[in-house]
Parts: structure tokens; C-alpha cells; sequence
């Protein structure tokens, strides 16, 4: 399916959106909670937003160019979005769970849930409004 420019801006805008307002919620209420029973001071008081801005682009870049726009319809973005989360979020999780001693199996294993999720939400809803 062939889109104009505009029709793939709005949807990277409205991906965006989506993700934005899940993710605030989910790091608010479960994600800070879980990370920080294991990490503690670890953790910064407030996030670096050059970083999260930096995450946001790419990401969303990728979840278009791996998931979206390869889609023949919503229920195929719906589990390359799933199956992206999944590798994203677990080359992450993984990695920081061989490498950092207060890595925690909980922590792990939701991350990768969420990622898987919110990813596969997110694709489905940019390949809905292409």
C-alpha cells in the first residue's frame, strides 16, 4: 500500500502519542515501582530527556521501518510490532541481566512483556492511521 508523506508523518506523530501516554503511565505506576525495589539509588531522581528524546526518534523509526510500513494489514503490523518489541526490549534486558549484578529476573521478564506490548500497539496503530 502506497502512503503520501503526510499520511507517514501523521502516523509517526499518533505512534508517538501512543507511546508517550503508555509508557508514562506504565513506567509511573509498575516500572518505576519493580526497578526500584532491585536498583535503588541507581536510579536518577529525573530522567535525562535528551535521552528519552534520542530512544523516542529511533525507536519509532525502526517499529516504522520493521513493522508498519512492511505490514500487508493491521494484524500483521499487530505481531511484527510484538516480535520488534521482543528483540529491542530483550537485547536490553539481557544484556544489563548478564552484565549488572542487580539485574533481577522480575525486572526482566515484565520489560520483556512490555515491550513486546507496547511495541505491538504501537505498530498497529501507526499501520491503522497510514
Amino acid at each position: 500500500m502506497k502512503t503520501s508523506h503526510f499520511s507517514s508523518f501523521r502516523s509517526l506523530l499518533l505512534m508517538a502519542a501512543v507511546m508517550l501516554v503508555l509508557d508514562l503511565i506504565a513506567i509511573n505506576l509498575l516500572i518505576l515501582p519493580l526497578f526500584g525495589q532491585y536498583l535503588g539509588d541507581w536510579l536518577t531522581p529525573s530522567p535525562r530527556l535528551w535521552a528519552v528524546g534520542v530512544f523516542y526518534v529511533l525507536y519509532l523509526a525502526g517499529v516504522s521501518f520493521f513493522a508498519v510500513q512492511p505490514a500487508q494489514n493491521s494484524a500483521q503490523a499487530l505481531g511484527r510490532g510484538a516480535f520488534l518489541g521482543l528483540l529491542a526490549y530483550g537485547t536490553y534486558e539481557f544484556t544489563n541481566m548478564a552484565t549488572l549484578q542487580r539485574w533481577a529476573v522480575p525486572m526482566l521478564l515484565f520489560d520483556l512483556l512490555w515491550g513486546a506490548a507496547l511495541t505491538a500497539v504501537v505498530a498497529w496503530v501507526g499501520h491503522k492511521a497510514r
